[in-house]
C-alpha cells in the first residue's frame, strides 16, 4: 500500500495526466509533453483513470496502443563517443537541443569575457562550450575521464582534471571558478555530495547552475529540493537566485529503451525525459563540512568487460576463481531490468551481472565469468594454465563454454538494438 505522501504524489500525476488528455490523444504527444512525469509512471495513471472511469475504455485502448506503435521511434543524434552508457554510471547524456539551452544559459549570465568556468561531469556540454563561449573564458572539466574527453583538444584556456567526485577531490581547491556547472545523478545524497564538491572550487559572488529532477520524478523530489535549498544557505551561503522548469532535455540511453520497451511502450519520441535548472549564489562565507556520504549500495565494485560496443558489469564477489562450478540464472522476463530507477534496484533481488541494454543475470561464479569473457576470443584452456590454474574436466569447460555463449549471444542481440551507434 502507498504512503499517504505517494497517494497524494499519484493524485497530483492523474490530475496532469487528465489535464492533459484534453489536449492529447495519443500516447507519443503525452511522452513528449509529460511535465517530467516517467513514461511508465504515465502508463500507470492510465491504467488509474481508466479503474476508476474517469476516460473512456475505447480511449484506454487507443491510448494503450499508441505506446505499443514502432514507428513512432525518434532517431536520436547519438553523440560520437563510447562508452555507451550503463545504467549502474547513472548515465543520462545531455541531447543537442539540452546543451544548447544549458550554454544559451551560460552566455546570458556571464558577464565577464574572463571567468573561468568549471563543468563536473558534464563532458558533452563542456565540448560544446569551447566554440559556444568566448574565446577567453577559462574552462575546466572535472570528470573521472577528463583525459579521455580532452583527446584532441588543444589549447591554454583548457583544463581538464581526472578525479573522482566520491574522493576527497583537494585538487579542486587550485580552481578558482566564477561559474560552475553540474549534473549530479537525480538523488539527494549526490546532490549534497556534487555541491560539496563544487565549493572547493567557489569563491564570494561564485553562480552554480545545477540541473534538478522535476516534481513528477518521485513524491519526494519537492521536499528533498526544499532541504537541499536550506542546506545550501546554511550551510554554504549560497542563495537561489532562479528556478527553471523543463530546460534541459536528454537523450533516451539504450538500457532505458529497453525499460520502456519492456513496459509496453514503444514509442520513443526524441527529447522527452527532462530537467529543471537551479542557479544559486554565493553570497555569504558559509561552512563548508566535507561530510557527505553515499548509501553503502555506491561502494560496490564492479568489475567490467566490453564484447565490442556493449558494456557488461559484473559485481565483484571473489577475489579469484576457486571452482569451475558455473551457472547464469535468469531473473526477469526477458532478462531485461524492467526500471531505471534507483529505489526498485536490488528489491529481493540478487543480481550480479548488468549490461548496457539492461539485462541481467545472478551467476554463482562471477570471477569465472570475468575471466572467461575476458579471453572470449583466446584459447580460454590455454590462458586458465597459464594463470596457473588446473585444467577444467570437460563438463565443466562446456558450462563454462555455454555461460560464455550466452553472453556473448546477449552482446551480439544488443548490438543489433544500439551497438551501431557506439562504435569507435
Amino acid at each position: 500500500m502507498p504512503s499517504h505522501g505517494e497517494s497524494v504524489f499519484y493524485e497530483r500525476i492523474d490530475a496532469y495526466v487528465l489535464n492533459a488528455l484534453r489536449k492529447y490523444d495519443d500516447f507519443n504527444s503525452l511522452m513528449k509533453n509529460n511535465g517530467g512525469i516517467h513514461p511508465i509512471d504515465l502508463m500507470n495513471s492510465l491504467h488509474r483513470l481508466y479503474k476508476c472511469k474517469k476516460i473512456h475504455k475505447s480511449k484506454y485502448r487507443r491510448l494503450v496502443q499508441s505506446a505499443e506503435r514502432k514507428g513512432q521511434v525518434a532517431a536520436e543524434d547519438m553523440p560520437n563517443c563510447l562508452p555507451v552508457p550503463h545504467l549502474l554510471d547513472y548515465d543520462w547524456r545531455f541531447s543537442r537541443n539540452g546543451i544548447e539551452n544549458l550554454a544559451r544559459a551560460l552566455r546570458n549570465s556571464i558577464q565577464d569575457n574572463k571567468a573561468t568556468v568549471a563543468f563536473i561531469g558534464t563532458p558533452s556540454l563542456f565540448k560544446y562550450c569551447i566554440e559556444a563561449l568566448h574565446q577567453n573564458i577559462r574552462l575546466v572539466l572535472v570528470d573521472q575521464n577528463a583525459e579521455k574527453h580532452a583527446t584532441g583538444i588543444m589549447s591554454d584556456r583548457i583544463k581538464y582534471i581526472n578525479v573522482d567526485i566520491r574522493g576527497s577531490c583537494k585538487v579542486l581547491k587550485a580552481i578558482y571558478a566564477d561559474f560552475i556547472v553540474m549534473d549530479p545523478p537525480w538523488y539527494k545524497n549526490y546532490y549534497e555530495l556534487f555541491f560539496d564538491r563544487a565549493m572547493l572550487m567557489a569563491q564570494m559572488d561564485t553562480c552554480i547552475v545545477c540541473v534538478m529532477p522535476p516534481s513528477f520524478t518521485r513524491p519526494t523530489a519537492e521536499k528533498e529540493r526544499g532541504q537541499l535549498l536550506k542546506r545550501l544557505d546554511d550551510q554554504y551561503g549560497l542563495k537561489k537566485l532562479h528556478y527553471h522548469s523543463g530546460i534541459v532535455s536528454y537523450h533516451t540511453p539504450p538500457y532505458e529503451q529497453n525499460v520502456l520497451k519492456a513496459n509496453g511502450i514503444r514509442c520513443i519520441p526524441a527529447n522527452w525525459r527532462i530537467g529543471d535548472i537551479l542557479v544559486v549564489q554565493k553570497k555569504e562565507p558559509g561552512n563548508r563540512r566535507g561530510n557527505v556520504s553515499l548509501p553503502s549500495e555506491e561502494s560496490i565494485l564492479w568489475d567490467e568487460i566490453s564484447i565490442g560496443s556493449v558494456r557488461i558489469k559484473i559485481r565483484h564477489e571473489q577475489e579469484q576463481i576457486d571452482t569451475y562450478d558455473i551457472k547464469l540464472d535468469s531473473i526477469y522476463p526477458n532478462d531485461i531490468y524492467p526500471s531505471v530507477k534507483r529505489s526498485s534496484r536490488g528489491k529481493g533481488v540478487d543480481i550480479n551481472v548488468w549490461t548496457s541494454g539492461n539485462r541481467v543475470f545472478r551467476c554463482n561464479n562471477p570471477a569465472l565469468l570475468y575471466f572467461a569473457l575476458l579471453h572470449h576470443n583466446e584459447d580460454l584452456l590455454s590462458a586458465l594454465t597459464a594463470q596457473g590454474f588446473p585444467a577444467p574436466e570437460q563438463g565443466e569447460f562446456i558450462n563454462i563454454q555455454k555461460a560464455v555463449e550466452r553472453i556473448k549471444r546477449i552482446a551480439r542481440l544488443e548490438y543489433l538494438e544500439y551497438g551501431s551507434n557506439w562504435e569507435a
